[in-house]
């Protein structure tokens, strides 16, 4: 099993029922993400992908984003993980959430460059470090078993 996407079976979910805190933050996490991408080079741009924690969080950016045309989402938690990594070459990707030694381990390069959390958002993801990679040690596809999670 990979160690990127956040597996846990049992949710804290805080001051919310956790079908509603899942869901918190999701127009502000699209936002957060939206402004790590403006700040890459335009031949960057072309090439990155966010890569999600989870499936829901993997969903959000997805649906949510296309209004502001976010890069392809992948995601290694759920059955995101069977659509594959979008023919994604690993120099440029935008992590949200994670471990950070498990991209370290996949990446030359991986920086926090914010911290995204919501107060009513469940406990796991009021902190959600959002990462820049680049220079995957390998194609994408090539590590893709790498990067599952049950969930």
């Amino acid at each position: 099993m990979g160690a990127f996407a956040r597996t846990d079976a049992a949710v804290d979910a805080g001051a919310l029922p956790a079908h509603f805190a899942t869901m918190f933050g999701w127009p502000e996490l699209v936002r957060a993400v939206t402004t790590v991408v403006g700040t890459l080079a335009p031949e960057e741009r072309e090439e990155v992908v966010v890569l999600a924690g989870d499936v829901g969080e993997a969903g959000a950016l997805d649906f949510l984003g296309a209004v502001v045309r976010l890069p392809p989402v992948i995601s290694g938690h759920g059955d995101f993980w069977a659509w594959g990594p979008a023919g994604a070459s690993g120099k440029v990707l935008i992590a949200v959430g994670g471990d950070d030694a498990f991209l370290r381990a996949h990446f030359r390069s991986v920086e926090v460059v914010t911290v995204f959390g919501h107060s009513l958002a469940l406990p796991a993801e009021r902190h959600l470090r959002i990462y820049l990679c680049r220079d995957a040690v390998a194609p994408l596809d090539v590590m893709w078993a790498e990067f599952k999670a049950a969930g």
